[in-house]
């Protein structure tokens, strides 16, 4: 355990040095950047598997746009790569064949390009099409890190640190709401943020809810997308919790905890809940559950002296009733409902939506600009039924494989992967469709790839050629068996001719 200890604080000590590279990186970003490069590559130069384990999850988590014409991020390219060395080694045929959640995620690609026939901005469809493709590159780089053998745990660990800067500056950005808009004007911010969207925010083209002082969301431009992002750290934190417990591990549990509460989003909330009782039903035993509230009604209690009154009183106060009702999703929802016995088949196509939306939202009198606000609408208008078939099958795939995964093995690490589902899932019944965040696809489906990797079908392929090995090998043993016996009566005839 002493000797681990150095390796441990070396990389927490490095996790707040981020921090602080981060915030001063809108000062002199050239050199704050080279100094972090020349640190990752002599810690991947020292330490075994530190790509795998350190850089690639860093990667899926802060992307690093490029600065090209286009939006392309380092992230994408390495996920390419991770692609092709699958197909250099002959894996890549193999996962479709016997992985059974790639070929929901081929059925949702090709439901989402059949959309693109009757819609009307087929531009728009190529566009997030494009998108869709990076999660079913991370799934497939979940089930590479499986084939190769790299540990689980490892990886697990690998992502919860590397995300803490993150986690730590959205807690923080809650507090000072000034310093995060002077973090959105930085030089920095254009390379973990897409450039468009980004000129669009400061420029106030777009209404986005990371501008209210009340709210945080550092690298996301939506603070429900942030929600959704934190709270899968937080399953991944909790998984590492259970698995072998500690106060530092606790800690980590409550900076991510922290951060998804600092994104003020309801859905978020209600998400979290549901995780709660889920984990509660599937984990613990009552005795068990008891230390663990011990251990969480203390740290509980200091929050409301930490954070300030304001913060406390817009969260509860849009969660009140009159909140609720006065929210816009129920008037958009029957607006959907209308459209929905329509065009049940085909949906309304890419574009559809924001053509027919307008003249409704001028007769009940608000913005012409909301969205669905849930993902399976939004599914349902771009590519009909059969995408919105593809999306259940998918979300609720990885959903019910976890939980499957999970009594079969009961290991803790197992069960984060159906906290993240659930995340997605119940908090995509109130938002956009925030799997075209890369950051939360990335995550997402590289997660589901490393839990929900199906060794059953190699096992069952790798019994059959051992049965035909053995069948050749009787046939063989047989075929010797009776020359031997040929050989042996071979005297017996010669006597009888000699005779």
């Amino acid at each position: 355990m002493l000797g681990r200890l150095p390796n441990k604080l070396a990389l927490y000590a490095a996790m707040l040095l981020s921090l602080g590279v981060i915030c001063l990186a809108s000062v002199q970003h050239i050199y704050v950047l080279l100094f972090v490069a020349a640190g990752a590559l002599a810690y991947v130069a020292i330490r075994k598997d530190a790509i795998y384990y350190v850089v690639i999850p860093a990667l899926l988590a802060y992307q690093l746009y490029l600065p090209l014409a286009v939006s392309v991020t380092l992230s994408s390219l390495v996920l390419v790569m991770l692609l092709l060395r699958s197909a250099s080694q002959g894996k890549l045929m193999h996962y479709f064949r016997t992985q059974r959640l790639v070929k929901y995620y081929a059925a949702l690609l090709i439901a989402m390009a059949v959309g693109i026939i009757y819609a009307p901005d087929r531009v728009l469809g190529f566009k997030l099409i494009a998108y869709s493709i990076i999660g079913l590159l991370a799934l497939l780089a979940g089930y590479y890190y499986r084939a190769r053998g790299l540990s689980v745990e490892q990886t697990l660990r690998g992502i919860q640190h590397v995300y803490l800067p993150i986690g730590l500056l959205n807690i923080y950005f809650i507090i000072a709401p000034d310093q995060e808009l002077q973090f959105l004007r930085s030089r920095i911010a254009s390379f973990l943020i897409e450039p468009n969207t980004l000129a669009a925010l400061i420029n106030v083209d777009i209404k986005a809810n990371i501008l209210d002082p009340f709210k945080a969301g550092t690298l996301f431009v939506n603070t429900n997308v942030a929600s959704v992002f934190f709270g899968m750290m937080l399953c991944i934190a909790l998984s590492l919790l259970l698995r072998k417990g500690g106060l530092l591990q606790l800690g980590i549990c409550f900076i991510y905890l922290g951060a998804m509460l600092a994104t003020q989003s309801r859905a978020g909330v209600l998400a979290l809940g549901i995780v709660v009782l889920a984990y509660v039903c599937i984990r613990f035993r009552v005795q068990k559950l008891f230390k663990l509230s011990l251990m969480l009604v203390i740290p509980a209690a200091i929050i409301p002296f930490v954070v300030t009154g304001d913060i406390i009183t817009n969260l509860t106060s849009r969660l009140n009733a009159d909140a609720i009702e006065g929210d816009p999703r129920a008037y958009i929802w029957k607006f959907t409902f209308q459209n929905f016995a329509e065009h049940p088949l085909l949906g309304l196509g890419y574009g559809g939506w924001e053509r027919i939306f307008p003249f409704y939202a001028a007769t009940v009198g608000f913005s012409s600009k909301y969205p669905p606000h849930n993902l399976f609408v939004i599914m349902w208008t771009w590519s009909g039924l059969f995408g919105l078939i593809a999306l259940i099958l998918l979300l609720f795939g990885i959903l019910w494989r976890g939980i499957r995964r999970y009594y079969r093995t009961s290991s803790a690490l197992d069960s984060c992967v159906v906290g993240a589902a659930l995340f997605v899932i119940v908090q995509g019944m109130f938002d956009n469709f925030f799997l075209h965040d890369l950051r939360v696809a990335s995550v997402f489906f590289f997660l589901a790839g490393l839990i929900l990797y199906e060794q059953r079908e190699d096992s069952d392929e790798a019994r059959s050629s051992i049965a035909i090995r053995s069948q050749s090998g009787n046939q063989a043993g047989s075929g010797d068996g009776q020359a031997i016996q040929e050989r042996a009566l071979m005297p017996q005839m010669a006597e009888v001719g000699g005779k």
